[in-house]
């Protein structure tokens, strides 16, 4: 396969909002969560922990929004409604299945990138 006149022998795809539509997967994490706790979103939320890691946004989203669960318990949470996007709701962007194909044909090398956990881009 050619790209400007330079031959391409392998190509990395990112995964999440490049193959599959998964960009706003934790968004709807988000209002799962806080809808389960009958607790409004906050409008600034996704920015607030946005810097954090998943524990200690575990643990700033239990103190801040007094949520009546351990911190262990909203991981939990967490994790599996996002396992079941993946695993049952994601779909693949528009064309990936065409892309691939002719990717196939040329014999092209695919590697898949991800930042996402293991047991997240499995399914």
């Amino acid at each position: 396969m050619k790209i400007d006149q330079k031959e391409i022998k392998a190509i990395i795809l990112d995964m999440d909002g490049t193959i599959i539509d998964s960009t706003d997967v934790w968004q709807k994490v988000d209002d799962a969560f806080f809808a389960y706790y009958n607790k409004p979103v906050p409008e600034t939320y996704a920015n607030d922990i946005a810097h954090l890691g998943l524990n200690e946004a575990a643990i700033y989203t239990k103190e801040k929004y007094q949520i009546d669960a351990s911190i262990e318990q909203i991981l939990k949470q967490w994790n599996d409604m996002a396992y079941d996007y993946y695993a049952n709701k994601i779909e693949l962007k528009n064309n990936v299945i065409e892309f691939l194909e002719k990717a196939k044909k040329e014999n092209l090398k695919i590697a898949l990138a991800t930042a996402s956990p293991k047991h997240l881009y499995e399914p």
